[in-house]
């Protein structure tokens, strides 16, 4: 079926009945930053194996990558905080329909797809993700492993598995303009903000006035956001600590501004 349901208490409605082409095993996750459903590959019948990626907004359908991982069913997809992380699956190891597993990890900030390693747990499918938002971790457990042949043999599995979760990090919080009554300051991230952009939470201790966040535009790996005195009247310079966080990861900064006059 192509069906999406939604269930709001005890019921399900039905939102929509075109997009994907129909199919089973395909990996979805819910992107909490843009509020999008992500699904990815997927098999028609276990011999023909999908690799595309759709969003579903809560309206329609949107095809948004072509290209990334192989084509791939019953592999496993959770969001880590700024990206969706996938792992292994099952696919076709030959023309005769033999299936194999596999064990690269993927992460992908919506238009594009990245191999981020191929190692780490053993090749499998079916397994579970989740991801730890207070550790910044995704945590894997189980699946099957198959063993290419014939005979199609799998192994059970029930080992447990830890990848850090967010590819990017806060680097930096820096005053631009010390002792200024229109101060700025700048957050910095170790990589590109990801497709839609991501906002940072702010906060601060002291006699200074921020915003509680700061939008990161999309493939910025920066932002500045303004940093002032509270108390007016006087002119010697007040000190603050201001704190800016994303997920589990954050950084903060002593700060001077100077008051007004």
């Amino acid at each position: 079926f192509r069906r999406v349901l939604f269930r709001s208490g005890l019921a399900w409605t039905q939102v929509a009945d075109d997009g994907p082409t129909v199919r089973i095993g395909a990996a979805m996750a819910y992107d909490s930053i843009r509020g999008r459903i992500v699904l990815f590959g997927g098999s028609l019948n276990f011999e023909d194996f999908l690799n595309d990626t759709w969003e579903f907004d809560g309206v329609g359908w949107t095809r948004i990558a072509e290209t990334g991982p192989a084509p791939r069913a019953r592999s496993g997809m959770v969001f880590a905080g700024t990206r969706n992380i996938l792992f292994g699956g099952e696919f076709p190891f030959n023309a005769q329909g033999t299936l194999g597993t596999l064990n690269d990890t993927w992460e992908g900030s919506g238009k594009f797809w990245t191999q981020r390693q191929d190692f780490g747990p053993r090749d499998r499918g079916g397994h579970q993700m989740v991801y730890d938002s207070d550790r910044d971790r995704v945590v894997l457990f189980g699946g099957s492993s198959i063993i290419p042949g014939p005979a199609q043999e799998s192994v059970r599995l029930n080992d447990t598995w830890e990848l850090p979760g967010n590819a990017i990090t806060l680097t930096a919080l820096i005053l631009l303009s010390p002792l200024s009554s229109d101060a700025e300051a700048m957050v910095s991230l170790s990589g590109p903000s990801p497709i839609g952009g991501i906002f940072l939470a702010l906060s601060s201790s002291g006699p200074v006035e921020i915003p509680v966040s700061v939008f990161v535009a999309e493939g910025k790996k920066s932002a500045v956001f303004p940093v002032k005195p509270k108390v007016t009247g006087q002119t010697e310079p007040v000190a603050a600590l201001v704190t800016a966080k994303l997920g589990a990861s954050s950084v903060n900064s002593d700060v001077q501004v100077a008051r007004r006059g």
